[in-house]
C-alpha cells in the first residue's frame, strides 16, 4: 500500500506561559497546505514535509524512517561534518583505539596490538622490555 508519511510540527500553533495552545497567523495557510499536499494539488512538498512510500504492515510508520534530507549542506556544514570526524578519528587513534579503522581483526588481535602499542614487549628470553610509545601525527587538509 503507498502510504503518505506528514511531519507537522510547523502547524502555525504556538505553546504561551500561562495561555496554552495559541493559533498564529500562518495556522490558516499552513492548513491549507497540509490538505493540499494531502490531497495531491500540490506536489511542491519537500520531504521534510511529507513522504510517499509503499509499506506493509510489517514497515516503520515513522515520518523520520523514509524522510532524506532535499537540501544539499553548506560549506561551512560540510566542513563542520569533516572536522567533526577527523577530531573523532584523532581521538580515537591517541587513545589507543586506532584499531577500530582496521578491518577484518578478532578481540584477540586487538589485545596483542594494545600490547604492543603500550610497549610491552618481551626479549628473546621472554622478559618484558619496556619500549616508547609509538608516536601518531594527524595531518589536516580540509
Amino acid at each position: 500500500y503507498e502510504a503518505k508519511f506528514v511531519n507537522f510540527e510547523n502547524d502555525g500553533y504556538e505553546v504561551k506561559k500561562h495561555i496554552g495552545l495559541v493559533e498564529t497567523d500562518a495556522a490558516k495557510s499552513l492548513k491549507e497546505y497540509l490538505l493540499d499536499s494531502w490531497r495531491g494539488k500540490r506536489t511542491d512538498y519537500r520531504t521534510s514535509f511529507m513522504v510517499k512510500s509503499m509499506v506493509e504492515a510489517s514497515d516503520e510508520w515513522l515520518h523520520s524512517f523514509y524522510y532524506y534530507n532535499d537540501d544539499p549542506p553548506t560549506d561551512e556544514k560540510f566542513e563542520s561534518s569533516i572536522t567533526d570526524y577527523l577530531t573523532f578519528e584523532a581521538n580515537m587513534i591517541f587513545h589507543g583505539r586506532g584499531y577500530l579503522f582496521e578491518g577484518g581483526e578478532t578481540n584477540a588481535d586487538r589485545t596483542d596490538q594494545d600490547t604492543e602499542r603500550r610497549g610491552r614487549g618481551a626479549t628473546e628470553s621472554g622478559q618484558a622490555v619496556e619500549e616508547a610509545p609509538q608516536q601518531y601525527r594527524i595531518v589536516y587538509d580540509v
